[in-house]
């Protein structure tokens, strides 16, 4: 419940400090349920309250930790590549948790400052790894805690969706020295799959705006992501330019009734009507559905079964 900081002259600077507690909080997951911290009067102890007990606390993070034990050993194998065992975690928070949309709802009530007791769970790894169901700081955390089980470097980031809503993701370093984002909230969807799994940072920059409350700020710029060779429509060979991509879709429309693949991350809506309207007139189908976000496209037969 208190941190003496007397052997730390640089805890004096207030920003500074609130730099290091904001990246000890988020990069260390099992931290749990800490409803407030503040600097004590006399300036040299940072005073931490908490929404559970103790033991309530130590109960969670043992149940926490045998869970990320039980995972690893069923998703990971020792031969795994950095991506593959990025992949598998990603796949695995998708398959087996849920957006806790009432804990978001809840928390609007609030202005995103605080939540009823009955959902803290839902904002942290406890959520989405024993309860199966959180808000984007629990996949994020679940993540992290894999990842480092798992022998991935990883970090919690922080920041806004659109610029606009509080959001949290992780970046993973993969064999090419470069920090891969990987965003499993989002990329938590029934056809638009993993739009956030390993894009560069410039087709992300307005969706995943980062703050700096997750790493102290000098070192910041290391965790970057320049190369798409990760990307997860590159590697499953789904990535194509606006030229060709008409035609890769219809194949797929053909074997199947539903198209997703991938092009131009800066796609417009504009683009996207010409290549809509070359659809329909190649196909003779006036009924198409779809959409796009990111440069994922996805396009049915039946709109149906896109609802």
């Amino acid at each position: 419940q208190l941190i003496d900081l007397t052997d730390y002259p640089e805890s004096m600077n207030g920003e500074y400090l609130a730099d290091a507690w904001a990246e000890a909080y988020y990069q260390n997951p099992l931290i749990m349920g800490i409803s407030d911290a503040r600097i004590a009067k006399d300036g040299k102890s940072l005073l931490l309250f908490y929404e559970d007990d103790e033991a309530t606390r130590e109960s969670k993070k043992a149940q926490i930790s045998a869970k990320v034990t039980e995972v690893v050993a069923e998703i990971i194998d020792d031969d795994m590549s950095l991506r593959e065992r990025e992949y598998a975690i990603n796949d695995y928070l998708c398959a087996t948790a849920a957006y806790d949309d009432a804990a978001l709802e809840n928390a609007a009530l609030y202005n995103y400052e605080s939540v009823d007791a009955k959902f803290n769970d839902s904002f942290t790894a406890y959520g989405v790894l024993i309860n199966n169901v959180g808000v984007c700081s629990s996949y994020a955390a679940a993540f992290k805690l894999l990842a480092d089980a798992s022998g991935l470097e990883c970090v919690v980031v922080t920041g806004t969706l659109d610029g606009t809503l509080a959001h949290a993701w992780n970046r993973v370093a993969l064999e090419n020295n470069q920090w891969a984002t990987v965003d499993s909230t989002n990329n938590d969807t029934e056809i638009m799959v993993n739009a956030l799994l390993n894009a560069p940072d410039y087709a992300i920059a307005t969706t995943l705006v980062e703050d700096y409350s997750w790493i102290m700020d000098d070192v910041k710029a290391n965790y970057s992501n320049s190369s798409d060779a990760d990307e997860f429509y590159h590697v499953q060979g789904l990535f194509f330019d606006k030229d060709t991509v008409t035609a890769r879709i219809i194949e797929q429309l053909n074997a199947g009734e539903i198209a997703v693949v991938r092009t131009d991350y800066m796609l417009t809506d504009l683009q996207f009507y010409d290549i809509a309207m070359e659809l329909i007139e190649a196909t003779g189908n006036e009924n198409l559905g779809g959409g796009y976000w990111m440069g994922v496209i996805v396009v049915a037969n039946d709109p149906s079964l896109l609802v």
